[in-house]
């Protein structure tokens, strides 16, 4: 925390790294990203690899031919470094305080435990935005993901829904980091009532 503070982001970032290895080798999981694996998402992934790097795909996306898609890319993750340990919470804010038309979604996996609810909670209980009282005091609404083509709520549960205003945060159970692999039905639901701003992830009822 101190060297976030401070700013000396590739430290800050390495130190991250050593804490995050130590949870890994002290616990014993496969994957911090979601608890309930017992094989590294990197493996459980290589399909994607495979499928991206197809010449059929490599088509349709207009991939250039020198250019392979790869799960984690060395030169990637080096650019990036230093910003690793930026916070997203100035952009957020940015976004909350923009024109009434802007709206933000937040959501994660409950397996995660690297990034996950607990420290994404946290960081939202210090957004500096006129309308955080009032999302910290709305309920947290049971999710249960559609069933069938009737389009009501189903049995199913699949997490929990805050929002207020521009805001709203989802929870999802079932899942780790990467929610669309681990809950696709669940997060296309999430994305598709977003972006059409309607049921539960809708602003209409804030």
């Amino acid at each position: 925390m101190a060297l976030t503070v401070a700013e000396p982001w590739r430290e800050a970032a390495d130190a991250r790294g050593r804490v995050l290895s130590w949870l890994r080798n002290a616990t014993g999981l496969s994957s911090l990203f979601d608890v309930a694996v017992d094989t590294p998402l990197e493996a459980l992934a290589a399909g994607a690899e495979e499928f991206m790097n197809s010449a059929e795909v490599r088509k349709e996306l207009g991939a250039r031919g020198d250019a392979p898609w790869v799960l984690n890319s060395p030169a990637v993750e080096a650019a990036l470094h230093d910003d690793e340990m930026k916070s997203a919470k100035p952009a957020v804010q940015a976004l909350l305080r923009g024109p009434a038309s802007t709206r933000v979604l937040v959501y994660e996996g409950i397996r995660d435990a690297q990034d996950g609810v607990v420290s994404v909670e946290a960081w939202l209980r210090e957004l500096e935005w006129d309308g955080l009282a009032a999302f910290q005091d709305a309920p947290r609404a049971v999710w249960r993901r559609r069933s069938g083509s009737g389009g009501g709520q189903g049995q199913k549960l699949a997490g929990y829904v805050q929002k207020h205003g521009a805001l709203v945060h989802v929870a999802v159970y079932e899942a780790g980091h990467l929610v669309p692999a681990a809950q696709p039905r669940a997060a296309q639901e999430i994305i598709e009532d977003w972006v059409f701003d309607k049921g539960l992830f809708g602003t209409a009822s804030t």
